[in-house]
């Protein structure tokens, strides 16, 4: 907990916390700036705090400091760049700097993870059958139809767009079975078959991919190790058999076509951020936000797109190769001192979910997600030493 503060104190703050995380509740209200109003209460309270705590600084916050000060200078020396881009950052910061001073046990996780989950799992059940969505959703701001074949209508929650609902939602339950792994039937008779019957309604077919992984993974684990090498060969043979025979003929065909769908688009996605890394010299990064301007200064068929869609190349076009490289080999080492197969399955998610949101650094939850496994890297790391 934090150092000398109180109780009460540590509950406004993971209050404070909460609302910030979940400020997209805010869109329901007629008034605008509530959301800033909560970023900015979590900001003066990690100041105040941090000078109480004579601006201690934890290692697992260092690899942020240091992309958001060259993401800055980036900012500064490059026209791509944008600081509505770095205010995503920063805001991504507040999360970081706020689990510094969070308990080190798993209550927290829980109770706190457990009532954005339910806040999630109404609204969005209400939503399915009512067809109302908050102000934020895309359905709303563009006069689209969220109604599906089957007479329901497609969930956003707070969120812009399903794909990013779809990650957040996965990425919760998966969290909350991990922390609460002996009520894990519980979980899954619950809300199990509600999650499955959101993804696909949403058509989120990377959510999907990613909570099979996820179940998958688990069983895997409790496998002999020998035969679980047996059938890693198998699914690997079996992957690539699929992959050649059926997979590339059916995206050359769509791309002879000039298709727009979706893997298109972000095949193209990532062919343009390849382009401008490694064809164009692009190593240092652009700056944040600068996405969208390869994009509209480019050939390559996106549609509307001008979103990475993928936090890879976004990490590797807006911060730089080094910065992407870096993200790789904490995700290499993650894997390699992570003991616990739960959490290591649920990292899995996170990562599959990566490729969901149309901006990674745009949700705080995402931050929220990615400043967990940081710390739990370097908390495994400490307890080892």
């Amino acid at each position: 907990m934090m150092k000398n503060f109180n109780y009460h104190f540590y509950l406004l703050f993971l209050f404070v916390l909460f609302i910030s995380l979940n400020a997209g509740l805010f869109s329901i209200f007629p008034i605008s700036g509530l959301g800033f109003v909560s970023y900015m209460s979590l900001f003066i309270m990690i100041y105040y705090v941090t000078i109480e705590n004579k601006f201690m600084l934890k290692k697992f916050s260092l690899p942020y400091i240091i992309t958001f000060l060259w993401l800055l200078f980036l900012v500064i020396v490059k026209p791509q760049g944008t600081f509505n881009g770095l205010y995503t950052w920063f805001l991504g910061g507040l999360i970081f700097f706020s689990f510094f001073y969070i308990e080190e046990n798993e209550n927290f996780h829980f109770y706190f993870i457990f009532a954005s989950f339910l806040l999630a799992f109404f609204f969005s059940l209400f939503e399915i059958f009512s067809g109302i969505h908050f102000p934020l959703s895309r359905f709303v701001k563009n006069n689209f139809s969220s109604v599906t074949h089957l007479g329901l209508h497609i969930p956003t929650y707070y969120f812009t767009n399903e794909n990013d609902f779809c990650a957040f939602f996965t990425l919760l339950f998966c969290l909350l079975r991990t922390v609460r792994y002996s009520k894990r039937i519980f979980f899954d008779i619950l809300f199990l078959p509600y999650i499955i019957f959101c993804l696909i309604i949403s058509d989120a077919k990377i959510c999907l991919i990613a909570l099979f992984m996820y179940y998958t993974y688990i069983i895997l684990m409790k496998i002999n190790k020998k035969i679980r090498f047996f059938i890693y060969v198998v699914i690997f043979i079996l992957f690539i058999f699929v992959f050649v025979n059926f997979i590339i003929p059916f995206i050359i065909n769509l791309i002879n076509l000039n298709s727009t769908k979706s893997i298109i688009i972000r095949i193209n996605l990532v062919l343009l951020a390849l382009d401008n890394i490694f064809n164009k010299n692009n190593f240092l990064g652009l700056g944040p936000g600068s996405f969208p301007s390869i994009v509209n200064n480019s050939n390559f068929n996106t549609g509307t797109i001008v979103d990475p869609h993928n936090w890879f190349i976004e990490l590797g076009v807006e911060a730089g190769l080094i910065f992407l490289i870096f993200y790789i080999v904490f995700i290499l080492k993650y894997f390699i001192i992570e003991n616990n197969k739960c959490y290591r399955a649920f990292f899995v998610v996170f990562l599959i979910c990566n490729f969901c949101s149309s901006r990674f650094t745009g949700i705080l939850w995402n931050w929220f997600f990615l400043a967990l496994f940081f710390k739990r890297l370097f908390y495994i790391k400490g307890i080892k030493k």
